[in-house]
């Protein structure tokens, strides 16, 4: 084995290998996305195991070899355990994993990124919150951090600031009514208003809002439609979402 280091980090996802080995896909806040080794893994009485089961939050002592990452230590912060009491909870934390693993790269710093996607997982398995305006202010969030905040104060077409009733993933942002074809998604002004408030405000401060379901399921639209533009392919969770109208 060669230098060890030490990060922390979250399983974004795992595979089987072997009999009792998994290969692990951990976002690290200092090194971005690292593929790791967990030998022995899956027998009853490996002190690892932890470590390796998706959404597991800790520090991981890490050895490198030839480029390559074994874990060799783990201190648990959290496993997100109550998240799999509730299928629709479950569902939106893997959605913001699966995001995170095709948007960050190796040796890539994303701290914002990294809380963020903790701080969501945190906000997510609070029964008092709705899950989907969880997963709304998620995504516009990762827009923002990636650089694709939407402008919402004028039209994106003609630079108009009056009748903003219309959203297009295409020019990244609202359109007025003169601008719009049937391609893009049209808007309420409450629902611009709550993306107004997400995009300006800090993570808790957007959860002192409260929202109604029914404002909650347009912005949780828009915010899909929008995150789905920036992906050469579909997202096949969100697709499953989307389907089972789980927000």
């Amino acid at each position: 084995m060669g230098e060890q280091i030490k990060t922390q980090a979250i399983v974004l996802n795992k595979v089987d290998f072997k009999d009792n080995d998994r290969v692990l896909t951990l976002f690290s806040a200092q090194k971005g996305k690292l593929t790791a080794s967990c030998k022995g893994v899956k027998k009853q009485n490996s002190k690892l195991r932890a470590s390796s089961e998706v959404f597991a939050l800790g520090t991981y002592i890490l050895a490198e070899s030839k480029g390559r990452y074994t874990v060799t230590g783990y201190d648990s912060i959290d496993s997100f355990f109550e998240l799999r009491d509730d299928f629709d909870r479950l569902t939106l934390g893997v959605l913001f994993l699966k995001i995170c693993e095709k948007s960050i790269a190796p040796d890539e710093q994303n701290i914002e990124l990294f809380s963020l996607l903790v701080n969501s997982l945190h906000k997510l398995r609070e029964p008092s919150v709705h899950p989907g305006f969880v997963a709304s202010v998620f995504l516009f969030k990762y827009a923002s951090i990636m650089g694709y905040q939407p402008e919402l104060e004028i039209c994106t077409k003609c630079f108009n600031n009056k009748d903003l009733i219309f959203f297009s993933a295409q020019t990244g942002g609202v359109l007025c009514k003169n601008c719009n074809d049937a391609q893009h998604l049209a808007i309420t002004g409450g629902c611009l208003l709550y993306i107004k408030k997400i995009c300006s405000n800090n993570f808790e401060d957007v959860f002192l809002y409260n929202p109604t379901n029914k404002q909650i399921k347009e912005l949780y639209k828009v915010a899909c439609y929008y995150t789905a533009y920036f992906f050469d392919e579909k997202l096949k969770i969100m697709e499953y979402i989307n389907k089972y109208q789980i927000v």
